[in-house]
């Protein structure tokens, strides 16, 4: 059995692990030995429930209980289920600690690598084993007194050899014989015009002393994209002539990053507007583009995204193509990214984001592409804008009010606004669209909203569904306590009641409650972006994040969370994610110093609290304004709820007030109020001072 020993901490980052390799097939033989540990001590979980849990690499998670616990010294042994090795690939794990299926806690989060059974790859030529391995086979067929397996394996493998070579051998000389006649050597004759064509650049050279003289130089004729015939490539971005770089440096043609911590950027060019043409020094097509570049890493464990930004700032990420793949080690290795460009760009900036802390040298940095020309063929570089005042002016405003680029769905550089349970009517209101359901998405859509809330229940049998209420007597013509119904039982109900009364609209149609499943499908194809409500959970969020991952909704949803565990914990899976702390209380000092900790230049941090806390009613309202601000100064988007005309028509400024101290964001059932978000911040004239990549 290989065991693999580990201490595992649930308050600091597992980064020091160690490589735990799993192979496919071995069934009930790999084992994961773990102590765990709580800020450096033995970790207390008496009678809690121990789960094994990951997340494969097709987003589901699975998860398994660990039968073998030690609670007196705080370990466990927990034996590999197959079903944590269905794909070969790094998989990101944790142990939770459970009671109820409420989870108490959990390790943060490690990492092991699935490798392929080695019995089987060894007949296709894949595979280089390791001698242990191949000692426990061979100890096995011993151990049985069997080598007819041993003797099959051989015979098989010297068969399969020979038959491989004589196959290449004959289908090297058959192509030889093809393309050259015997006796005969290459010649310009025998090979295909495409052939001819790369080689000459459209026209058949005459080889021999001085035959290539000056007025047969076609200028231009010889490029890039002539000399490279697999992919057209730029030059080496990384220029002598970098004015500056952030948060690292530049010497003899290589980039040196600072120590980066995991979800932070450096940027290591920007190419600005020229001002004396108004062009872009360079532009890029719609289309496919590689990023390529040697690196390596001081500590051999960090991981790379490099993105592209266009001159407003809209983001282009990359996904890993070719080459090395996972942890970056400590020597030199050739990385390839891909970028879809939905749109041609210009004023190109490359921002490179740290998805491990480590500290990153980077070579030989290009840009490529197989099919599209360059519009311009340009290094990058820095412009001398880059230490200019009006920039660090226009940095410090934007991050006062939110990071735009992170994700266009939830661009809170305006006040924004969303209807509340989907509804554009106030909450129990006869005559409107049920809460929480498919028609009132279609409604919303259908009145140009783009932004709807949903909240999000779990059944008896592990569904989720949409509810804002534990039971469902206010909003059915049923009683019941969701969490004791199973999907079945709620699925015999009607939804389009309230208080016990049908609703005109659907006297004959029965609305069924829907899933969470059936939400995001329905918003996708209404192109409607969600905020989703879980609340308080006595279940693991990574199970609702799971849902909106397996239908690749995650750049649409935002999620309000009344946990800030909850929200280090989803950071951990989506760094990208779009995360709001709500709280009906406003927050303390302590509060507020973690909110500012869990935000990066990858993710949207928020807080949401109620409206009353602003009005001119409350004797601490200056005290509130003042935590708005410094929240907001801090890049943290504030929204309050649930406005409605009614607190309007109460306080006819409520608006103008919130949006005056840096409320970003409303939460409303009155379509009237959706119609009044056309009050903007304006941002226009910071946008315009220079590009910038944040």
């Amino acid at each position: 059995m290989s065991d693999y020993s580990v201490t595992l901490s649930t308050t600091e980052p597992n980064n020091y692990v160690g490589l735990i390799k799993l192979r496919q097939g071995d069934v009930a033989s790999q084992s994961i030995q773990a102590t765990i540990t709580a800020n450096g001590q033995l970790f207390n979980f008496d009678h809690l429930a121990v789960f094994f849990n990951a997340v494969l690499p097709n987003g589901y998670v699975v998860r398994d209980k660990v039968t073998n616990v030690d609670y007196a010294n705080s370990k466990l042994n927990y034996v590999v289920a197959d079903s944590f090795l269905q794909e070969v690939a790094q998989v990101t794990a944790w142990f939770s600690f459970e009671n109820d299926e409420k989870i108490i806690d959990s390790t943060k989060n490690f990492q092991y690598s699935v490798i392929g059974g080695w019995k089987e790859c060894i007949p296709q030529g894949n595979y280089i084993y390791e001698l242990s391995e191949i000692q426990r086979e061979i100890e096995e067929i011993i151990g049985n007194k069997d080598f007819t397996s041993l003797i099959s394996k051989i015979s098989s493998l010297e068969s399969n050899l020979k038959t491989r070579i004589d196959d290449l051998e004959n289908e090297t000389t058959a192509q030889l014989a093809q393309k050259v006649g015997n006796g005969k050597l290459a010649s310009m004759a025998d090979m295909g015009q495409e052939v001819k064509t790369a080689m000459t650049g459209g026209s058949v050279a005459v080889v021999g002393e001085n035959t290539v003289i000056e007025k047969n130089v076609v200028d231009k004729q010889i490029t890039p994209r002539k000399t490279s015939f697999l992919e057209q490539d730029s030059d080496n971005v990384l220029d002598p002539d970098f004015k500056k770089l952030y948060n690292c440096t530049y010497s003899n043609g290589i980039v040196e990053s600072n120590v980066m911590s995991a979800s932070q950027p450096f940027y290591i060019n920007i190419s600005p507007i020229n001002p004396a043409t108004g062009n872009s020094k360079m532009t890029l097509l719609a289309g496919i583009w590689y990023i390529s570049m040697r690196v390596k890493t001081q500590n051999g464990v960090g991981e790379i995204e490099p993105s592209l930004f266009d001159r407003n700032g809209v983001r282009y990420r990359g996904s890993w193509y070719s080459g090395n793949k996972g942890a970056i080690p400590t020597n030199y290795v050739d990385l390839k990214f891909k970028i879809t460009l939905t749109s041609a760009i210009e004023s190109v900036g490359m921002a490179i984001f740290s998805l491990a802390s480590d500290k990153y040298f980077i070579e030989n940095l290009m840009i490529s592409n197989k099919d599209i020309p360059f519009v311009t063929y340009h290094k990058y570089s820095f412009g001398s804008s880059i230490n200019e005042p009006s920039l660090k002016i226009m940095d410090e405003k934007l991050s006062r009010i939110s990071k735009k680029i992170v994700n266009p769905a939830f661009d809170f550089s305006h006040l924004r606004t969303y209807a509340h349970r989907a509804l554009l009517h106030p909450i129990n209101t006869l005559d409107g669209y049920p809460e929480n359901t498919l028609p009132a998405f279609e409604h919303a859509s259908n009145m140009g909203v783009d932004l709807v809330e949903i909240d999000v229940k779990r059944t008896s049998d592990g569904f989720f569904i949409l509810s804002h209420d534990e039971t469902i007597d206010r909003v059915s013509n049923g009683t019941g306590k969701i969490s004791e119904m199973t999907l079945s039982d709620l699925r015999q109900y009607d939804f389009s009641y309230v208080g016990g009364q049908k609703m005109p609209k659907f006297v004959n149609e029965l609305v069924k409650i829907p899933t969470l499943e059936e939400a995001i499908i329905t918003a996708k194809r209404l192109g409607l972006n969600i905020v989703l409500d879980i609340g308080i959970l006595n279940w693991d969020i990574m199970l609702v994040h799971n849902v909106v991952l397996a239908h690749n909704y995650e750049k649409h949803v935002m999620y309000n969370i009344q946990s800030i565990y909850y929200i280090q914990r989803l950071l951990s899976f989506d760094p990208y994610a779009v995360l709001f702390y709500t709280n009906s209380n406003m927050p303390d000092a302590t509060t507020i110093k973690q909110l500012i900790e869990l935000q990066s230049d990858l993710n949207t941090i928020g807080f949401g609290t109620q409206y009353t806390h602003f009005i001119s009613s409350n004797p601490q309202k200056d005290e509130n304004k003042a935590i708005v601000q410094q929240l907001v100064n801090s890049g943290i988007v504030v929204s309050a709820a649930t406005i409605n005309h009614s607190e309007i028509t109460q306080h006819p400024n409520l608006l103008d007030d919130l949006v005056s101290i840096g409320i970003q964001c409303i939460c409303t059932d009155d379509l009237r109020i959706e119609q009044k978000q056309k009050i903007v911040m304006n941002i226009n004239d910071y946008i315009q001072l220079a590009p910038i990549v944040r």
